[in-house]
């Protein structure tokens, strides 16, 4: 698979946080400020509850609202009805449907789970704060963010009735002493100690033969001792997680599997500061606001609904026209399709939901056999776009801009060094140009000689310039630690060697070179990207 250990990350990953502009330029949308700003837009498409709501007073929700491009930004929300509210809560963003039923598949599998109206979610999560906030509790600092996946608290949501507290009375129930020591003062400060029922469970969930007057205070030594006893972090892998799991009750392997995921959320959130990027400085001209085309039906007919792939006679059609008029064409329509696409981000509250990225799609799968010399200017014009631009793509990016890029660029390295040497662009750019050097290897393996000089020099220029962070960071390091790790390159082993000792790499993306070594010792297909127009427009309706 082509890249595959980075693939994974890049549709719910987060991206560089940006300043507000001017009118005149663009103004992306990280993940976290589309949610706050726009979540509640989108249409929500289920909303799912663990099987036995009250077991042990915690219940497990998912609140999934849909884009219009099939994907789906997802809420999940640990609830203590007996007593802490909002205890953890986490969020995907713009997963496709395969990737959140894997989710609901990770979360659910054992307990399972029940199909709910909205209204009666809204009414189980936003009652059990409102019940801690009563108690001196505040709900975990990621519902600051999750809640805007949910409709606002004072919506007009029929309130449907649920059942706070055990028997009435505040229940705390929690797995640590540690754990206990954080909200033991506050409800004796608000109940007195006579108020409320207490509960220490151990590892396995079974509770503790004592009373809350036997409660003293645990130096934190301690505490963190018992923290790591139980604790799952640091397991790796998903599937090595839920091994360790097994031999948990259902219900504490729920919960042990969602408090996972939220660490591993606050986990990349703690990242973000430890690997910063590069500061994104790109502000785009104003791309033309009118199409002028001399082949006119040719791009008419890439005005397609519903992401419909083009015709056997449609593409005939369209390469019989005169080249060079046909590629002015199809470049002008890219750098038409990418303004009106900029504009509508900076204008509408409805982008990137709005933007219909249909012919600018096929545009990019074109412009590549096509080919004339100003293509790969235009393409590379549009990697220089925030991330999120590219996010309009959906999951063409890779199968539109990777073989368009190397059918344009694969004679051309000179241009792409100078565009992964350019300041200021956004981290995720430069993958595309490594997945281009990547699959001159694979499609062209006389050239391999040829693809590691380029790709040693880049990791050489990369060293002395990560710390600086001009033109590259750790992410963009760890791309191209990846792409080496892809085309088992062991020649440059002293090269990824230096790029991991600068100590910039972002681990989230390749741990460590050992790890390197290991997977270029892996016996992996090698993944050429389909490169025939008619070929790629066959497998058009897998993305």
């Amino acid at each position: 698979m082509l890249s595959s250990r980075i693939i994974t990350f890049i549709p719910q990953y987060r991206m560089a946080k940006k300043k507000k502009t001017t009118a005149s330029a663009q103004q992306p949308l990280s993940p976290e400020r589309y949610i706050r700003e726009r979540a509640r837009t989108l249409p929500i498409e289920e909303c799912l509850v663990t099987a036995d709501l009250r077991l042990d007073g915690m219940a497990s929700l998912c609140v999934a609202r849909r884009h219009k491009q099939g994907t789906y930004t997802v809420g999940f929300y640990l609830v203590d009805l007996f007593c802490l509210g909002v205890k953890d809560s986490m969020y995907q963003f713009s997963v496709s449907e395969e990737e959140y039923e894997e989710m609901l598949d990770g979360l659910y599998g054992v307990t399972g789970f029940e199909t709910i109206d909205y209204s009666r979610a809204h009414s189980i999560i936003y009652g059990a704060v409102a019940y801690a906030e009563r108690l001196g509790i505040a709900p975990c600092e990621e519902f600051a963010l999750t809640k805007y996946i949910l409709e606002d608290a004072e919506a007009d949501i029929p309130r449907v009735e649920q059942e706070f507290g055990d028997h009435g009375q505040p229940h705390l129930i929690v797995h640590s002493k540690l754990e206990a020591s954080k909200y033991i003062p506050i409800l004796e400060k608000k109940l007195g100690k006579d108020g409320f029922k207490f509960t220490l469970l151990d590892g396995m969930g079974e509770a503790y033969e004592e009373e809350l007057d036997e409660y003293e205070a645990w130096d934190d030594e301690e505490d963190d001792d018992e923290e790591d006893e139980h604790s799952p972090w640091g397991m790796g892998e998903f599937s090595a997680m839920m091994e360790a799991f097994k031999s948990l009750p259902p219900e504490e392997q729920e919960r042990q599997i969602v408090e996972t995921l939220s660490k591993l959320m606050r986990q990349r959130a703690e990242d973000d500061e430890k690997f910063p990027m590069v500061t994104y400085t790109f502000r785009h001209p104003r791309y033309a606001e009118t199409l002028d085309v001399e082949n006119e039906e040719a791009i008419e007919m890439l005005d397609k609904d519903g992401h419909e792939p083009l015709t056997k006679e449609e593409i005939d059609f369209i390469l019989s026209l005169p080249r060079e008029s046909m590629a002015g064409d199809l470049e002008q329509a890219a750098l038409y399709e990418m303004g009106r696409g900029l504009r509508l981000m900076e204008d509408s509250e409805d982008a990137p939901d709005s933007f219909e990225t249909d012919r600018l799609i096929h545009v990019v799968y074109l412009l590549g056999t096509v080919n004339t010399s100003r293509s790969l200017g235009v393409v590379l014009e549009m990697l220089r776009q925030d991330s999120y631009f590219l996010f309009m793509f959906d999951n063409w990016d890779l199968s539109a801009l990777v073989p368009t890029l190397y059918l344009l660029g694969r004679e051309r390295l000179n241009e792409l060094m100078h565009f992964v040497l350019e300041p200021g662009l956004d981290s995720y750019s430069h993958r595309y140009v490594f997945f281009v050097l990547e699959q001159i290897i694979f499609h062209e393996p006389q050239r391999r000689e040829e693809a590691l000089a380029w790709l040693k020099e880049v990791a050489d220029l990369y060293v002395n310039d990560m710390a600086d962070r001009v033109y590259c960071d750790g992410c963009m390091g760890a791309f191209l630690i990846n792409t080496l790790v892809e085309v088992k390159a062991t020649e440059l082993l002293p090269e990824m060697e230096a790029l991991f000792a600068t100590g910039l790499i972002n681990t989230d993306f390749i741990a460590s070179l050992e790890q390197a070594k290991i997977l270029m010792d892996a016996d992996d297909e090698d993944y050429q990207c389909p490169v025939d127009i008619y070929e790629r427009y066959e497998n058009f309706d897998m993305y």
